[in-house]
C-alpha cells in the first residue's frame, strides 16, 4: 500500500514538473497575483476575503486543464457569442471564473455571467453563488470598474446579493480610494438587505471611508449611521468606533468623539483607553485624572492594606 502511494506521488510530481516545463506561465500567472505592500495594514486580510483559497483553486484547476486550457476558452467563446445556444452550464462558468487571466478572458466571464443569469435555471437542483468568486477574480486582477459595473447592472446584480460579495466589493473600492463609490454600494446594501440592514463588516468599511474623507459632512453622516445602528440594537465593531472617534477628533470635535467611545465598556487593546486620555487632554479635564493615576500607581499596595474601598473607588474613577 505504501509503495502504491509513493508511486502515485512520484507520478503526480513528474506530471507537475512536465506541466511547468511546457507551460511555465500557467504557474507564474497564478501563484502571487495579489501584491501586498510591506508594512501596510489593510482592513481585511486575504484569508477573510477568501483570496488565499481562491488562488489555490486557480492553480489546481489550471493544472487540471493543462494543455486543454486554450481549447476550453475557445469553446466558451463560441458558447457566449452564439445566440442559438442559450445554455451556459454552471461548471463551465465556474471553471472560467477560476482560470481567467487576461482582459479578454475577463470580458468572456462577464458575457457568460450575463447569459447565465438570463437563461432559464428552473431545472437546476442547486444554485451556485457566483458573486464572491467573480469578485475575487476581479480583485486579484485589479479590475475595479468591471466589478462595480456588474454590481450596478440590473441584469447581474441578483448574482451579487450575498454579504460576502458586499464585503469584497466595498473593500476593493476602499483600497482603490474610490470612497464615493464605496458609500454608494453601502447605500444600496442597506436598502436591499432584508436580513441584516447594516452588516457588521460593511459598516466597518463605511466608517473607515468616512474617516478617509475627513469632512464635516462625513462626520455628520458617520453620526447618523452610528445612531441608526444603535436604534436597531446592532453591535458596532470596535474598529468602527475607533474610526468614528478619530474622525470626530480630526474634525476638532473631541466631545463627540468622547461620547462615541463611551459606548464601549470593554477595552480594545488599550486603543480606546489611549484615545480617551487624548480626548480628556483636549477637553482640559485630565488634571485630576493624572493626579489620581499617579497617586494610585505609587500607593496602591499601601491602600490595599488600609482601605480597600478607596482602591475600588480610584479604579472605577480612573477607568
Amino acid at each position: 500500500m505504501a509503495t502504491r502511494c509513493s508511486l502515485h506521488v512520484l507520478r503526480r510530481t513528474c506530471h507537475l514538473y512536465n506541466s511547468f516545463a511546457s507551460s511555465p506561465w500557467m504557474f507564474t500567472s497564478y501563484l502571487t497575483p495579489v501584491n501586498i505592500k510591506p508594512n501596510c495594514r489593510h482592513l481585511f486580510s486575504q484569508e477573510i476575503l477568501g483570496l488565499d483559497n481562491y488562488q489555490r483553486q486557480r492553480i489546481l484547476i489550471t493544472d487540471r486543464l493543462g494543455d486543454l486550457r486554450p481549447k476550453f476558452i475557445e469553446r466558451m467563446k463560441s458558447l457566449a457569442n452564439n445566440d442559438r445556444i442559450d445554455r451556459i452550464f454552471t461548471d463551465d462558468l465556474k471553471t472560467m471564473a477560476y482560470i481567467a487571466a487576461h482582459k479578454e478572458e475577463i470580458e468572456l466571464v462577464q458575457n457568460m455571467l450575463i447569459k447565465y443569469h438570463q437563461q432559464d435555471n428552473s431545472q437546476q437542483f442547486n444554485t451556485y453563488s457566483f458573486g464572491p468568486v467573480v469578485l475575487r477574480l476581479l480583485y486579484i486582477m485589479k479590475d475595479v470598474d468591471t466589478a462595480l459595473k456588474l454590481f450596478e447592472s440590473e441584469e447581474t446584480r441578483p448574482l451579487f446579493s450575498q454579504v460576502t460579495s458586499y464585503i469584497i466589493l466595498m473593500d476593493m473600492l476602499y483600497e482603490s480610494k474610490q470612497y464615493d463609490d464605496t458609500l454608494k454600494v453601502f447605500q444600496i446594501v442597506t436598502e436591499n438587505e432584508t436580513n441584516i440592514k447594516y452588516p457588521n463588516d460593511c459598516t466597518t468599511i463605511a466608517f473607515a471611508t468616512y474617516y478617509a474623507l475627513n469632512t464635516a459632512e462625513a462626520l455628520q453622516n458617520c453620526q447618523e449611521l452610528l445612531k441608526a445602528c444603535l436604534n436597531l440594537k446592532l453591535q458596532v465593531s470596535n474598529r468602527a468606533l475607533v474610526f468614528a472617534a478619530m474622525l470626530a477628533l480630526k474634525q476638532e470635535q473631541p466631545a463627540i468623539a468622547l461620547e462615541m467611545i463611551s459606548l464601549r465598556d470593554d477595552s480594545f487593546q488599550f486603543v480606546l483607553k489611549n484615545l480617551k486620555v487624548t480626548l480628556f487632554l483636549l477637553l482640559c479635564k485630565l488634571f485630576n485624572q493624572i493626579f489620581l493615576l499617579f497617586f494610585y500607581k505609587t500607593t496602591v499596595h499601601y491602600l490595599q492594606a488600609e482601605n480597600v474601598q478607596l482602591v475600588v473607588f480610584l479604579k472605577s474613577y480612573i477607568t
